[in-house]
């Protein structure tokens, strides 16, 4: 039963956060992600995700804290069915005020933090790629200078090798 609530919860949740997000940066008039849209997006898509699954969470509950023997309910979809008909259709919310005033504020944080540390972890990877391109193009040119002046030095030295083996011609 928590595989049945929890894939279709975790799928509402992402894809009206995104939906959200997208319709509160137009109204708002804003190209990127900032932490209040992420904050506001994320606390819609979780007071939209729990008031469409509450349903099936509190057949969970109600299923999983039967007494053995004391059996009310025979399965999920009879539990629905006798909830609906015991206590009305509003009977299937019965404490989704107390689900709602946990799990909005936790999702909108959640969202926004999340956020908030992705663009940080972004910006520390882009400056880290940036100072090591700087630096491979100081050692690229670090490299060629030493390079050159290593030819000058060699060339230098072999020319004063031979001068120094070579007989000199008597200019006289």
């Amino acid at each position: 039963m928590s595989v049945v609530h929890r894939f279709p919860y975790s799928a509402i949740n992402f894809y009206l956060f995104e939906n959200y997000k997208q319709q509160l940066r137009t109204y708002f008039k804003i190209n990127n992600d900032i932490t209040s849209i992420r904050f506001l997006a994320g606390a819609a898509a979780g007071a939209s995700a729990c008031i469409v699954c509450y349903p099936m969470d509190l057949v969970r509950t109600r299923l999983t804290t039967q007494l053995p023997g004391n059996e009310k309910y025979r399965g999920i979809i009879h539990a629905h069915y006798q909830i609906v008909q015991d206590e009305g259709f509003f009977g299937l919310y019965h404490g989704i005020r107390t689900t709602l005033i946990v799990q909005v504020p936790n999702l909108a944080i959640s969202y926004s933090m999340f956020g908030f540390l992705k663009d940080l972890a972004n910006a520390t990877v882009q400056s880290r790629r940036e100072a090591a391109a700087t630096a491979a193009a100081t050692t690229t040119t670090t490299t060629t200078t030493t390079a050159t002046t290593t030819a000058a030095v060699t060339s230098t030295s072999f020319v004063l090798s031979l001068a120094t083996i070579l007989p000199c011609p008597d200019v006289s």
